[in-house]
């Protein structure tokens, strides 16, 4: 018994010890990544444009999901991959991720379509804050006593 429980800790201490390196490979990737030029932004307009395939067919696979891929540097492609799925459930249930769409971050930033998006959503945001609507209403301030 004893020995069982030595072999299952050396293997979870093997496991933790893979996942540790894999964690701080990822946390200095990310650590420096450049920061890109209104990346919000982007990522939005790119989810945007692309959530109408979400629950459409492509032959008898169905997108289930839409994923946007932000690259770490300013000269690699923005990537959007669907999530296809087929099959029936308990047998031959598949899925599989698929590149739907991949554009540079530069492209991406000159696009008509996305430089139309940018300036809709600042006038939206311009004329939320300058208009108070909240203060054109009157308070009405005095007691009522019944």
């Amino acid at each position: 018994m004893a020995e069982a429980f030595v072999k299952g800790l050396v293997v979870a201490l093997f496991l933790g010890f893979i996942s540790l390196i894999r964690y701080f490979i990822n946390w200095l990737r990310y650590r420096n990544r450049e920061k890109l030029v209104e990346e919000d932004e982007k990522h939005s307009f790119l989810e945007n444009k692309f959530k109408n395939l979400l629950n459409s067919k492509e032959g008898k696979k169905e997108i289930i999901n839409i994923t946007i891929s932000q690259p770490l540097r300013s000269n690699k492609p923005w990537i959007v991959y669907k999530t296809l799925k087929w099959g029936t459930w308990p047998f031959n249930n598949k899925e599989e991720d698929e590149i739907h769409f991949t554009i540079s971050d530069n492209e991406l930033s000159n696009m008509e379509d996305y430089i139309e998006s940018k300036n809709s959503i600042g006038k939206n945001k311009s004329s939320d804050l300058s208009s108070n609507s909240f203060l054109d209403k009157s308070i009405d301030n005095t007691w009522n006593n019944n």
